[in-house]
């Protein structure tokens, strides 16, 4: 097929009749509010999607919806083999058949769809699609879950001998295959498991609602709802369903007890289900206050973990001083940096200027600043991601995969804590969409929804102050916007320009629900200059900046005022010095270079010395004393020439000085 954009094969497979919908970039995940059911045939509406996303995948619905079904061919589960097995036994696909290779390595065979075809699971590995189910469509392109990088990025195709846009047509399912997929699963240990028949979605969404109040994560769940659905279910669902189930019952919050009775996963399935709302206000926490919940921390007694908003007014440089905060976080700094915190994790920056952030890391890369950490070591632990201005309730659906790369901390005694990534989003209004970021109840709507999915995720919300004010002026300080942004966050902090230039993260100050550990943290400028390439290979010369994070305690902020107080006058008189000696040699090569026997004025000496009249005059008497110059008085010795007017004495280079100064 002739490489084309996305939106011209949305308008393509709508103008077969196949209903499309927008997917999040990158993802397999819709970008519409209710999915697969908002898919349309409507050109005005597919233009609109796709002018505000031009790089969101397709999604086609199965099933009635399009008159079309899917086999889809798993290879990571073994769904070659099934399908060689399958085809073998009940026939083979035929040649001219729609195909579309996809981004896990398997296949998308297209058939026609029928009234009473419905999705199951007819072997391992292979799962059939019908009405209920949606499939990713070229060119999109989607980053497998397990990695999380772009340049993993992998691309839906359509097979050359199978491509629509070259004529291929979906195929007609035979009888023997219908009969095939319509057979109900036996297994043979149903005694100690028995079949989940019936209405399956319960069934799963109450182990998922048990696994989520013992603890387990997103992944966790996913993963063990998938071998239950393929070994317990009579009739498997989709895989599709398998991870909305596994999504809806890790919104919950976890309640870490392993041993809750099982009641707990029905009641979540019913309240998810909506078959017996819960009242959220009605669960009762069960506490021990022998056992107080530990702080966790993203800086040890300085940043909690939680949503902390961090604001900065216009060119104050919140990216450069925050980022080289954050690699300490990810544990790439040397092994004693007092910024390193207990616990390690990775970082997931989200930038409305990728390449900002790899400059910085550059530049700590220049200045060593990684601890010997390798660029491969950098590029696993701080992941960047451009940003993308998105629904508060999109946005909200990549955690789960966030909640995937969480990594386990272990102590030297064996305690395991898992910790999930620090999120960061650089800057907030670049990546969450509001019609009004000055309307409390739409920022309260959205801080909800960031709360209730990364209530476990660490993340930094980066905003603009809504003006520049000074660090004294730090109880009048406003994120831009409605003051909910500061009221639901965790912790508010703001990134400050001082007098004389030093950027300064305010702690003490700001708000904290814990005793600080110190005032704030102070940055040094560091830059770097490296080679490096413009648009046609040219080398040039570029110069890079990035902050160095220094903790600054309460004792150790006064000990630095008093050393700028002696700085700056250490630097006054160093000033005071070099203009002094500026004068002192303008007054001596003028009155060296005056011919023998002539003189200059004390008012024509400081006229060239200029000046503060009193001190230049008060230097005029020094040097004479010095035995710099030499000051003569009438009557002039005879070999002055003596000028006419009102003045009684004059200056001239002394001869001692004029001895040294020519080397005689």
């Amino acid at each position: 097929m002739t490489t084309i954009t996305k939106l011209e094969a949305a308008l393509t497979y709508a103008s077969w009749g196949w209903p499309v919908f927008p997917l999040v970039r990158l993802r397999k995940n819709p970008l519409t509010e209710n999915g697969f059911y908002n898919a349309t045939t409507n050109v005005d509406q597919i233009n609109a999607w796709w002018e505000e996303h031009p790089e969101a995948n397709i999604g086609i619905p199965t099933g009635e919806a399009s008159g079309i079904v899917v086999f889809d061919i798993d290879p990571r589960n073994g769904g070659d083999d099934s399908w060689d097995e399958f085809t073998f036994k009940h026939g083979k696909v035929p040649d001219e058949a729609i195909c579309q290779l996809t981004a896990g390595g398997g296949q998308h065979y297209i058939a026609k769809w029928y009234e009473g075809l419905k999705s199951c699971k007819p072997m391992l590995g292979i799962d059939f699609l019908s009405t209920g189910n949606y499939f990713v469509a070229s060119p999109s392109f989607v980053i497998p879950t397990a990695h999380g990088r772009i340049e993993d990025a992998r691309t839906y195709h359509w097979e050359i001998s199978g491509d629509p846009f070259e004529g291929a047509k979906p195929f007609i399912i035979p009888d023997d295959w219908r009969a095939v997929l319509s057979v109900k699963k036996v297994i043979s240990n149903a005694s100690d498991s028995p079949l989940i028949c019936g209405n399956r979605n319960v069934g799963l969404t109450a182990m998922g609602g048990f696994m989520r109040h013992g603890g387990f994560s997103y992944t966790e769940i996913y993963a063990a709802l998938s071998k239950v659905n393929e070994d317990r279910c009579e009739i498997p669902l989709p895989e599709s369903e398998i991870m909305q189930i596994s999504q809806s019952v890790a919104r919950y919050a976890p309640d870490h007890d392993v041993g809750a009775a099982s009641a707990l996963g029905d009641a979540a399935a019913e309240s998810i289900l909506g078959n017996q709302p819960v009242h959220p206000l009605g669960a009762f926490v069960n506490y021990d206050m022998s056992r107080i919940p530990v702080q966790e921390y993203v800086l040890d007694n300085l940043i909690q973990s939680g949503i902390v908003l961090i604001a900065g007014s216009a060119g104050v440089g919140k990216t450069t001083q925050l980022v080289p905060i954050a690699t300490r976080i990810a544990h790439l700094c040397d092994e004693f940096d007092a910024l390193k915190p207990l616990l390690r994790r990775k970082v997931i920056w989200v930038s409305e200027d990728f390449k900002q952030v790899l400059r910085i890391l550059r530049s700590m890369r220049e200045s060593g600043h990684f601890g010997g950490k390798s660029d491969a070591d950098v590029a696993e632990w701080f992941k960047i991601v451009p940003s993308a201005r998105l629904a508060p309730e999109i946005v909200a659906q990549v955690a789960p995969l966030y909640e995937s790369m969480a990594v386990d901390n272990i102590s030297e005694d064996g305690v395991i804590y898992r910790t999930n990534p620090l999120v960061v989003f650089d800057t907030t209004n670049s990546i969450i969409d509001l019609d009004n970021e000055s309307d409390n109840s739409e920022v309260g709507r959205a801080m909800a929804v960031l709360k209730q999915r990364f209530n476990s995720i660490p993340l930094w919300l980066i905003a603009h102050l809504a003006k520049a004010l000074k660090r004294s002026d730090i109880a009048d300080f406003s994120a831009r916007g409605a003051g909910a942004w500061e009221a639901d966050a965790n912790q508010v902090l703001y990134i400050i320009k001082e007098d004389n230039g030093n950027r300064w993260l305010e702690i003490e100050s700001a708000k904290h629900r814990f005793m600080a550990k110190a005032e704030g943290i102070m940055f040094k400028a560091v830059s770097n200059k490296i080679i490096t390439q413009d648009m046609l290979g040219n080398n040039i010369e570029e110069t890079l900046l990035h902050g160095v994070p220094v903790v600054m305690s309460s004792e150790s902020r006064a000990d630095l005022k008093k050393q700028k107080e002696i700085n700056r006058k250490a630097g006054d008189e160093f000033v005071r010095v070099q203009a002094e000696n500026e004068k002192k040699q303008i007054a001596l090569s003028a009155l060296k270079t005056l011919d023998t026997g002539y003189y200059l004025t004390k008012t024509e000496l400081f006229e060239r010395m200029k000046g503060n009249k009193n001190d230049t005059l008060d230097l005029i008497d020094r040097m004479v004393k010095n035995n710099e110059i030499e000051e003569i008085f009438k009557p002039f010795p005879k070999h002055i020439h003596e000028r006419s007017g009102r003045h009684n004495s004059g200056f001239v280079i002394a001869r001692s000085y004029k001895k040294e100064s020519d080397g005689e």
